[in-house]
Formats: C-alpha cells, structure tokens, sequence
C-alpha cells in the first residue's frame, strides 16, 4: 500500500520505521521540504536504514491549500493521513483575514468553509476509490484550557465537550463544522466521515486536544437472503 502524509514538516509527530513495516512506500508532503528532509535524516540516526531509501519520497515542496498541477500528477494512495494541517491552513486564513481588517463573524465563517471543504477535496481527489484517511486537527490547547495536560483520558471527551459549549476552541475546529464541510464535499455517498476518540498530544511548552476524523468507503449493503 501507498500513503501520503500531508503537512509532514519536521516529523516531530510522524514516526516513519513503524509505517514501513505497513507501507511499501510513504511519500512526504509539505510546503517545507528542507524540514522533511531534516527530519527524515534526524530519524535515520536512530534506524540507519531509513534514509536514504527508494520507499520514501520527498517531493519538491508543494502548496498543499490548492487544486496544484503537482498533486494532481501523483497517483492515487490508499491511506492519506493529514497531520495538523487543516488547523494550520484554518490559522493562516484567520491570519491573512485579519491583516485585511476583515471582521464581519459571517464573511469569517464562510472563509473557513471554504478552507475546511478544499481541503477534503484535495484528500477525495487524492484517494484511491477503496482509500481511508486520516484526519487530525487540534481542537483546544492548555494555554486557554489550563489543566488539560492532567485530564484523564477517560474524561477527555465531556471536558472537550463543556470547552466547545463555553466557546473555549481553535476558530474553524468544531467537529460540528468539520463534519458539515466533510459532508458537503462527500455528499454523493462515494466516501463517509467520521469522528475518532479525542487524545492530548504533549508538544512540549503546551498540549494540545486532538480530535481524530476517519475518512473511509461507503458502507456497503448486504442483500439479504431468499
């Protein structure tokens, strides 16, 4: 099988020697091939035979928030796994909206669709008809939820659950929006979206709530017996 990793960057959260044992090749996508290429050497010194290797490829960088010509030219994968990058192109939009002096919560929200529903675009175009996703976003982190790095696993979910109702979230990252987008964009039944378990991912100065979303086939219909 063939996976892509969208948003690699530095590999601080991709750990390439396990997903060899499953993929006979990875390839690395981000808009920084210098940081791929850093990280992938920084893994190596601890399994000298990652790297170099005929079964990862690191593509000049690419523009991962478009239709580009380089991503519509690679063949279709069968696991895509989108690594944070939704929230970053969610957060360069709010950055650039601002810089407009662009405030009106409509126009905002609209914008943010917009990125959400190209990016499941991209993944749809990029999947192989059989294909999964995987999808991560971070929802809150511990600078405005303070505690989160203790929270239990188990209570995870309805802490997750009472941040969202108190509006104490990352702008365009409500699952509820989320889904819609996702939706929108699989609305011809071809693919199906759904939410995953919530974990805490510990990056060092603050953690960070991820909230997991599995794009898979649709579920087939078993005719029944005469």
């Amino acid at each position: 099988m063939r996976l892509a990793v969208l948003g690699a960057g530095n590999l601080n959260d991709v750990d390439l020697h396990p997903l060899l044992q499953r993929f006979h090749q990875i390839t690395l996508l981000d808009w920084d091939r210098n940081a791929v290429v850093a990280g992938v050497e920084r893994q190596a010194k601890v399994h000298e035979d990652l790297w170099p290797s005929d079964r990862i490829e690191i593509p000049p960088a690419i523009d991962l928030s478009t239709h580009s010509s380089e991503l519509q030219s690679l063949e279709p994968f069968q696991v895509i796994a989108s690594v944070g990058l939704l929230s970053q192109m969610i957060e360069r939009e709010l950055a650039q909206l601002a810089g407009l002096g662009v405030n009106d919560p409509v126009v905002i929200s609209e914008r943010l669709h917009h990125v959400r529903t190209r990016h499941f675009e991209i993944i749809d175009r990029m999947l192989s008809p059989e294909g999964t996703a995987l999808l991560t976003t971070e929802f809150v982190s511990s600078d405005t939820l303070p505690g989160l790095a203790q929270v239990p696993e188990e209570q995870l979910a309805p802490v997750l659950r009472d941040a969202m109702l108190a509006g104490n979230f990352f702008s365009g990252m409500q699952p509820a929006s989320v889904l819609d987008s996702a939706r929108q964009v699989f609305q011809a039944g071809h693919r199906r979206i759904e939410p995953g378990t919530p974990w805490l991912w510990d990056f060092g100065p603050r953690t960070y709530a991820v909230v997991p979303y599995f794009i898979l086939p649709p579920r087939r219909s078993i005719s029944p017996r005469h």
